[in-house]
């Protein structure tokens, strides 16, 4: 670039600093002014003076634009200041725009300079010059073009007035507004509207519009933007041809229509704006371009007049009820599929998304709807939700050793780097920083309430949490972190000065930490997630006096040759509380990932397998979250490369695998046994040997060695590392399911604060929904501690006395939960057909579901067995109605019913759904149009997998997952048969018919009676009305009779004549 491009291109820069500041004062006073001051002469002034603005800085930018390939790393592009600066002209122009709108439409309406428009006394005779006169000398034009299209458009209006002249001016009047309408530019697509408007009045006074359509498409499509212009290239049908004015006026009005029904959403974003840093010599670095503070900016008006690229209908995809009711995996497909951007869902090519939302759970750059909870790399919490941790932090260290420091430079607020001294240390489960370094590095700060247990009993408390961007010393290897900000974390390292002159391994060598001997502070300490990622091959050692360097991404690091520096960190509670509600939800299908697909891939490059059946691999440590992938992958290898002899073995390996259990089984003893030797053959192939054998008939097990079997007659199900307040296990002798509890001590124990309440309630282990009454009671408690007035306990402050009580009363109460016993066989033999009832119900505290299977003994008679129940808390904050939160239920049902047909995929299967809202039912029997977005939205995902007509009412007293929406001790729900076996019908063999084909209708919910509530009943059918009269009368004159009195309509009223009896049939 020449001195004199450079020259220009600085002049240019420093004139949309000016527009840009100039335009967002004026939005900035428009918004601050008071709807008094908006008159329609403020209005016009004010859409003048941004529209020059615009004007201005659109024309600046189109000469800038030459230069973007040479300065494409200035901030001006970087930051898409054009969009940014664009969003805001088009949000303070459309809002304008729609109050200038409203203003005209209002009655009375008037304006500093416009006289309220007189009263014209409409009689026999109508003076049209008077109106005539009138309309002329109105000076706000659009109320002119609005009269004037309403005098062509109403035919009664033309009877009652003389077409002495009328016609003519109609038609002069018609002709002067669209010809100024084509040569004046837009100010906003609201144009559109009179558009249309003018054209359907042309055509309404008999003016031949298609003659003229070549001329104004071109004189129209001139005046559209790129991207708007673009669409409109996309739908033409025969782009060879002269363009279709029909065809592109449908365009214009789906465009305005999608335009009106649009809610533009508005999202905070900085911009800090200033030259290249790599300045031209002829440039004053104090002149640099600065676009400061926080701006309120929205999307370009061009995203939200699209189409929904899926259905093709008037609104956003975000909006789409098509696409809100696939799961997240099938989202996610489809907008790869549409080549729609991830973080907005809109189309913009390849450009840059300009959007700064991010996932409100995971805070990573996608839209919320696409955000997977399994998918690893969103499993950290999210940086915007305030959480609460209980780290404990155990320092061993009895003499002078030389621990893992190093320096790394630290991205701040500014985006420069200063130099940290950190500790790394590959027992730590967090990142820690101090609160000194944080200051300095002035990074946002979430909120994290965290308490960090060291040596003894000291405590600290976390002051928040902040992301870092750190990168090494030597190298452009970077990474991010999370870290809790700590007053202090540990005293200077080391201790004291060490001489190193004798450690002549460490000589030439990149050390990340060159001051390693030096005594100083510490100012963040590194987990083991970075730990893992940094570490390389490579280690020198000189001799038992000098410390060890091991080579890792940031330099070579050094410990002591005695005894290695241990940070541990642990996560506690909220663990525990996490795995809880993890639990308690319906888990989703796994859905494979590029990491996933990369994991698969080199472990089948890598893995080899030796002449005597093992299988080579990298283990890794016990415990870690990546080692059971490697067993079960290995396991499911070998059922690959030798299960073709197994079949029965191959089989249970590849579906009956829980964590390193074999648990599987088969209808029959022989087939039984069969299967058992096939197991240890296959497995034995590979090098594994099986143990601990259990099964619920001994004689299964007779060829076995006894160390073989188990010498334990339960097997329980392992979930967390830490003790269960109540556990699950499976009895083999009585083939059973039970549960364990131990008596609590009755002595009086320290006050329960928040951290140990919620802790006890998180150990419940209730992985089917089996004892949900009573779980219910726990979430409950737990939605209390967070709501007033507990919200604001900390964690060790003590919880009201209330609160207390009612735990303790539960918790008393557990050990009455270990006499229930549930069969493990629910008489399913095989290609017997299993019927599925599924119960839902709500309250104003919760909502729940709950599944039995149904099937027939050989004497005839039935066998319902409880499978599978869920339970929701209903939202505190925002409170809803019970026939929104009964539909709610139906969702989970609906869940947990896929869920669980998923699993029994190998019966036959009848599915039958009871709910005692008559109102949900009427819902789902309805048209998905006919309601609000909420109730559509959840209908359409309830149909998609349980239809309608599967759905049936049951009464209140007879449903079972009423229990579980209110709460039950454990010593009631025990012997609560109700809940264990279901409704007594279910057992009788009247009863086992289909769902009555009852159709009912409400008007709760509509779009058109929304705010009313009405009562719902059951319609009967014609048919059934028609053989209720064939029943009643055996005369078919009586009968004729009594249905012409049925179809006969509300409003006639007296005997039916002869003649009405002729009609009516």
């Amino acid at each position: 670039m020449s001195n004199e491009d450079y020259q220009e291109f600085v002049g240019l820069i420093t004139k949309q600093q000016s527009s840009y500041e100039k335009i967002k004062t004026l939005q900035a006073n428009y918004k601050k002014d008071s709807m008094s001051r908006k008159s329609i002469d403020y209005l016009n002034k004010r859409t003048e003076a941004l529209q020059a603005l615009w004007d201005e800085f659109h024309s600046n930018h189109e000469v800038l634009k030459k230069y973007e390939t040479i300065k494409r790393d200035h901030d001006y592009f970087k930051q898409s200041i054009f969009e940014v600066t664009r969003s805001m002209f088009n949000e303070t122009m459309q809002s304008m725009n729609q109050l200038r709108s409203k203003l005209v439409n209002e009655p009375g309406f008037s304006s500093a300079s416009n006289p309220m428009t007189p009263e014209i006394e409409i009689t026999t005779h109508f003076d049209t010059t008077g109106l005539h006169q009138h309309i002329q000398d109105e000076p706000d034009r659009q109320l002119t073009k609005l009269l004037r299209n309403q005098m062509c458009n109403f035919n009664a209006l033309e009877r009652a007035v003389s077409k002495t002249n009328l016609d003519h001016l109609k038609e002069k009047w018609q002709l002067q507004d669209h010809l100024n309408i084509l040569q004046s530019k837009w100010e906003s697509i609201d144009k559109i509207h009179w558009e249309i408007k003018c054209l359907n009045g042309l055509e309404n006074i008999n003016v031949d519009i298609p003659v003229w359509g070549p001329l104004i498409v071109y004189l129209l499509s001139s005046k559209l933007d790129d991207i708007t212009y673009s669409d409109y290239l996309k739908i033409m049908k025969h782009p060879r041809e002269l363009p279709d004015l029909e065809e592109f006026m449908e365009f214009l009005e789906l465009q305005f229509m999608t335009l009106e029904s649009s809610r533009t959403k508005k999202s905070g974003v900085k911009h800090n704006y200033s030259t290249n840093n790599n300045q031209h010599k002829g440039y004053n670095n104090n002149k640099s371009m600065n676009f400061k503070d926080s701006e309120k900016w929205t999307k370009t008006y061009h995203a939200s007049l699209r189409k929904c690229p899926l259905c093709k209908n008037d609104h956003a995809l975000m909006q789409c009820p098509n696409f809100i009711s696939m799961d997240v995996a099938t989202r996610n497909q489809t907008t790869s599929n549409l080549n729609i951007c991830k973080n907005c869902l809109f189309s913009h090519g390849g450009n840059k998304c300009n959007s700064t939302k991010r996932c409100r759970t995971c805070n990573f750059k996608h839209h919320s709807l696409l955000h997977d909870d399994k998918l690893k790399g969103q499993q950290s919490r999210p940086a915007t939700s305030a959480a609460a941790e209980r780290t404990t932090n155990h320092i061993n260290g009895e003499q002078e050793i030389l621990l893992t420091t190093l320096q790394l430079k630290v991205k701040n607020k500014e985006g420069d780097y200063i130099i940290l001294r950190a500790l790394l240390d590959q027992g730590s489960q967090v990142t820690l920083v101090t609160e000194n370094a944080a200051q300095r590095l002035n990074l946002p700060r979430n909120k994290m309430n965290a308490s960090v247990t060291g040596i003894g009993t000291t405590r600290g408390t976390s002051k928040g949490m902040i992301t870092l961007e750190c990168k090494s010393i030597h190298s452009d290897y970077t990474f991010k972190t999370k870290a809790l900000v700590m007053s202090k974390l540990i005293n200077n390292l080391p201790n004291s000065n060490i001489d190193t002159k004798n450690w002549t391994h460490l000589h030439n060598i990149k050390l990340a930490d060159p001051d390693f001997n030096i005594s100083g502070p510490i100012d963040l300490l590194l987990g083991a997630d970075i730990y893992s990622d940094v570490i390389l091959d490579g280690v020198l050692k000189h001799n038992s006096d000098s410390p060890v360097a091991q080579q890792t991404k940031l330099g070579w690091i050094l410990c002591g040759a005695t005894k290695h520096f241990n940070c541990l960190v642990t996560l506690t509670e909220l663990e525990n509380i996490t795995k809880f509600w993890e639990m308690e939800e319906i888990p989703a299908e796994p859905k494979s990932t590029t990491k996933d697909e990369y994991c698969e891939k080199y472990y089948t490059e890598t893995t080899e397998r030796l002449s005597n059946g093992r299988y080579v691999l990298c283990t890794l440590t016990y415990g870690t979250k990546a080692a059971p992938f490697l067993a079960m992958r290995t396991l499911q290898q070998l059922a690959k490369d030798e299960g073709n002899n197994f079949s029965l073995a191959k089989k249970a390996l590849e579906n009956d695998l829980y964590m390193d259990d074999v648990i599987s089984g088969h209808h029959t003893i022989d087939t039984t046994k069969l299967l058992q030797k096939e197991l240890c053959k296959l497995l034995k192939k590979g090098g594994f040997i099986l143990r601990k054998w259990s099964a619920n008939e001994p004689s299964i097990l007779k060829d076995l060695k006894n160390e073989q079997k188990s010498h334990n007659n339960e097997f329980n199900f392992k979930q967390q590392e830490f003790s269960k307040t109540l556990g699950l296990a499976w009895n083999d002798a009585s083939d059973t399911f039970h549960f364990n509890c131990e008596a609590p001590d009755n002595k009086k124990n320290a006050a329960y604060t928040k951290r140990k309440l919620l802790s006890e309630i998180s150990k419940i282990y209730d992985p089917l929904g089996w004892l949900a009454p009573m779980t219910i009671q726990a979430k409950l408690l737990f939605q209390k501690l967070w709501s007033e007035p507990c919200q604001n306990i900390g964690w060790d402050e003590k919880v009201p006395d209330a609160i207390e009580k009612q735990w303790l009363k539960i918790k008393f109460e557990l050990p009455n939960l270990n006499n229930i016993s549930l069969p493990r066989w629910i008489n399913n033999e095989y290609n017997r057909i299993i019927k599925l009832h599924a119960f839902c119900d709500a309250s104003e505290k919760a909502y729940a579901c709950v599944i039995y299977s149904q099937t027939t003994l050989p004497t005839g008679e039935y066998k319902t067995t409880l499978l599978a129940a869920k339970t929701k808390v209903a939202p505190i904050k925002k409170k809803t109605t019970i026939p929104r939160l009964e539909l709610c239920a139906a969702v989970l049902l609906a869940k947990l019913l896929e869920r669980t047909t998923k699993i029994l995929a190998e019966y036959d299967l009848r599915v039958y759904c009871w709910t005692d809202s008559k109102i949900v039912l009427a819902w789902l029997q309805g048209s998905q149009n006919k309601y609000e977005k909420y109730i559509t939205n959840r209908t359409t995902q309830i149909t998609n997998i349980v239809p309608a007509i599967n759905w049936g009412y049951v009464k209140t007293s007879e449903n079972p997952a009423d229990c579980a929406t209110r709460g039950l001790l454990p010593s009631k729900l025990v012997n609560f048969s109700l809940w264990w076996e279901g409704p007594k019908w279910l057992k009788e063999q009247q009863n086992q018919g289909l769902i009555p084909t009852e159709t009912y209708t409400t008007k709760e919910g509509s779009l058109t009676n929304c705010y009313t509530t009405n009562k719902t009943e059951p319609t009967t059918s014609k048919n059934e009305l028609i053989d209720s009269l064939l029943e009643r009368h055996s005369n078919i004159d009586q009968y004729s009779h009594g249905q012409c009195v049925l179809l006969m309509p509300r409003e006639k009223e007296g005997q039916l004549s002869a003649l009405n009896l002729h009609c009516l049939k």
